[in-house]
């Protein structure tokens, strides 16, 4: 009975299965007949192809082909380059023949106009000999997508198009010889309407309050309409309103624009000309990043502008003449960071401020001379541009500068010696990643109040002036990537402030001999001498005293910073600094205080790393690779509880590596590759992560990750990271936020996100997010 039962099931499967498949043959041999294009379609395209000459000089598409030249005869249409059908119906739904090189007119006799079916006609950029846009374009009822822009129609738009209920998107710009006589006309029953662009077609009309009943609109740009009259302001009130664009109508518009608030969706609003006396005298002004993409016209007539924010948006090219004339006697504050700035439209570009304070240029595209300032001046920014001349002579009479940041430019020639004697209110001085060269001038004043000296990446040559030892108030010095040739400069170690000194890729050579006192370098957290021809062994005696490497305190991050008050506006500029890891860069746009960093790499060091390394409780960073270094890798470096790389690689070592490293719980680099270590390596904790790179040619070395082995089995425990291959790690989110890295330069990395909250990988990326551009730029926060 059993076997009846199950000899039926079976059969019973099978019979299923067989009429599934027929079924699913029949519904796929019935959807591909519907998918073929319906015959009268094709008639219809075939005809609309042959009434226009193909003409490739009328697209102004730089890849712009005949699309309609691919078409055959008694070949599905469906197929067609430009066309799609239905899946449902096989009707054609959408014809996209934009950039086609079409020539010739089309008139309401055209049998495009037999397609009904169509939800989307894209007919950009052709040229239809300036013929009138047809009325018989309403019989296409179920457009939602109609695009008509830059082909050459003209004469009335009919204002029959507002029957097209369903239009979600109406793009009629840049036919200018078309016009509508009036606005509320062309759009009173487009309902659905969310994007309406109708760039410099004529519609000489005031703008109608109706619009405001368009709740869908996201879209609305009316550039070059010759509209005129009140703008309504209700109609910045859209819900959805995300792009509002009026260009440059000299005869349009007046109005005030309305309180927004925090909800209102608008990322775009360009007002080119609004009418200037409808506006009041503003004295404070932010428009940074507002997408605003030309210089508001408004803003020749403002006379008491003390501080304007054009910041990040989308300006080119010149900086306008007119613009002189704004505010003249009273701006103090002018910023234009981050624009696609060329130049300045007068030449030579003589700044008329009178009592301009802070000018901010900085991530644009200037070239040429700097602009001649005015001596009020006391915070300059006009990093990451295209700056050629040499440098600036009038800048030894801008008495009153607090910030000079030239960095990341073209600029040559010497440094001025006024530099070394300049006022005692410069607290910033950044001229990194430019051309200059020579010698770093040498008479360095008492008294002076420099925080920040970054001449990096240039190519100056000589020695350090020693006068710099005069600079008491600097924390931060970064000369690395120069021609520097010298001793190592211990004179600096009574620099009570010294915070950061990087000396990396210079010519610096000789012995580190040890400290003749015990308060050097007291407040030093990070040093950089790779990449140098030091010799000699480590110098121990500086490690023992430099306790600033020892504190490590998560629960008091702050940034490093220099405070610019100028005039009281309040401006502060962050510590930059950039490691190399394997020839790319990281940059730190913040450096939080409690970095540590000791990178000794790629130079001639020999003798063992001394003990004292290990009380550097505090360190986050260790980089000896490179050298030759000799002995044994000391246990005191287990202390290192805060550390999460180390680079010891391309020494000399020998011995075991100690097992107190396991203990180094933030651990995420670790290399001792090319050494001669021998014994066992530990296990457990962050070193089960680490890849057989980390240990390679050692050939004393055995256990895991090396597939050698150490004899005894028992010494092979299962490691962690095997044992919880199924979850997740709990050392995964160290390889998610430290960046990490093997060989000369600085390995990089800082697992504040792990102290703080585990989970906060977001905050870490914005804190420690990678720029390419620069390299160890002090650059200021406003």
């Amino acid at each position: 009975m059993g076997t009846y039962f199950n000899g039926f099931m079976f059969m019973r499967q099978v019979l299923f299965l067989t009429w599934f498949l027929l079924l699913l043959t029949i519904t796929n041999s019935f959807s591909s007949l519907q998918l073929l294009c319906h015959e009268d379609e094709s008639s219809a395209l075939m005809q609309f192809k042959h009434r226009f000459v193909i003409n490739k000089s009328v697209s102004s598409y730089p890849f712009a082909y005949p699309k309609v030249a691919s078409w055959k005869n008694n070949s599905d249409c469906c197929s067609w380059d430009g066309v799609e059908c239905s899946e449902d119906t096989g009707h054609v739904v959408s014809l996209d023949l934009s950039s086609s090189c079409l020539y010739g007119s089309i008139n309401s006799n055209s049998s495009l106009f037999h397609l009904v079916h169509l939800r989307r006609l894209n007919l950009a950029d052709n040229h239809f000999n300036y013929s009138q846009i047809p009325i018989r374009v309403t019989h296409l009822s179920r457009l939602e997508y109609l695009n008509l822009s830059l082909s050459k129609f003209s004469g009335q738009i009919p204002s029959e198009l507002s029957q097209l209920a369903k239009l979600s998107s109406l793009d009629l710009s840049y036919n200018h010889e078309a016009y509508s006589k009036s606005l509320g006309t062309l759009v009173q029953n487009l309902t659905s309407i969310q994007k309406l662009l109708l760039s410099s077609v004529s519609i000489p009309s005031t703008i109608p309050e109706s619009i405001a009943n368009l709740s869908s609109l996201t879209h609305l740009v009316l550039f070059k309409c010759g509209l005129y009259g009140e703008f309504p302001v209700i109609i910045f009130q859209l819900p959805n309103l995300l792009i509002l664009e009026l260009g440059t109508d000299q005869d349009l518009v007046t109005g005030h624009l309305p309180a927004f608030n925090s909800s209102s969706p608008l990322k775009v609003l360009g007002l080119g000309a609004t009418a200037n006396d409808t506006l009041p005298q503003f004295e404070t002004l932010g428009l940074g990043s507002c997408n605003l993409r030309m210089f508001p016209d408004f803003l020749r007539s403002q006379h008491k502008l003390q501080w304007l924010d054009l910041s990040g948006n989308g300006f080119q090219g010149l900086i306008p003449k007119w613009m002189y004339n704004a505010s003249t006697d009273t701006l103090k504050v002018l910023m234009l960071s981050g624009n696609y700035l060329t130049g300045f439209e007068q030449s030579p570009a003589i700044l008329p401020w009178s009592n301009l304070n802070v000018l901010l240029l900085s991530g644009n595209m200037l070239q040429g001379s700097l602009p001649i300032l005015p001596p009020s001046i006391q915070s300059l920014e006009v990093s990451d541009n295209a700056f050629t001349e040499k440098f600036p002579p009038w800048v030894c009479n801008m008495t009153s500068l607090v910030e000079l940041d030239l960095s990341n430019n073209r600029l040559s020639g010497t440094l001025h010696p006024c530099l070394g004697n300049f006022s005692r209110s410069l607290k910033v001085l950044s001229l990194q990643s430019n051309n200059f060269h020579g010698i770093i001038p040498k008479g360095w004043a008492k008294g002076g109040n420099l925080q920040v000296i970054d001449l990096s990446q240039n190519q100056l040559q000589g020695q350090l002036p020693r006068s710099l030892v005069h600079c008491s108030m600097l924390e931060f010095l970064h000369v690395g990537d120069n021609e520097i040739h010298d001793i190592f400069p211990f004179w600096l170690g009574t620099l009570a402030q010294l915070k950061i000194l990087v000396l990396r890729s210079n010519g610096f050579h000789g012995v580190i001999n040890d400290p003749e006192t015990n308060d050097t370098f007291l407040k030093l957290r990070i040093i950089d001498l790779s990449h140098n021809d030091f010799s000699g062994n480590l110098p121990s005696r500086y490690f023992s005293q430099w306790n600033s490497m020892r504190a490590f305190d998560a629960k008091k991050l702050t940034y490093l910073l220099v405070g610019v008050d100028g005039d009281g506006w309040g401006g502060s500029f962050d510590y930059s600094f950039t490691i190399t890891n394997k020839g790319k860069e990281q940059e730190y746009e913040k450096i939080l205080d409690v970095l540590t960093v000791i990178d000794f790499s790629c130079n001639r060091f020999r003798g063992e790393i001394p003990e004292a390394v290990g009380n550097l409780t505090g360190l986050h960073l260790l980089n000896f690779s490179n050298n030759g270094l000799t002995g044994h890798i000391p246990s005191s470096l287990g202390n290192l509880k805060n550390l999460e790389a180390m680079d010891l690689a391309q020494n000399k070592l020998v011995g075991e590596i100690p097992p107190e490293l396991v203990q180094l719980n933030f651990l995420a680099v670790f290399n001792v590759s090319n050494n001669s270590l021998t014994g066992p390596i530990p296990c457990g904790k962050q070193f089960d992560t680490f890849q057989i790179s980390s240990f390679e040619h050692n050939p004393g070395l055995c256990g895991r990750p090396l597939s050698k082995t150490c004899g005894d089995s028992s010494l092979q425990r299962p490691s962690i990271f095997e044992e919880n291959q199924g979850s997740k790690s709990l050392f995964e989110f160290d390889w998610k936020v430290v960046v990490i890295g093997y060989g000369c330069g600085l390995v990089v990395g800082i697992f504040i996100g792990q102290i703080m909250i585990p989970k906060e990988h977001d905050w870490f990326v914005r804190i420690f997010r990678k720029k390419q551009q620069t390299r160890g730029r002090v650059k200021g926060r406003k």
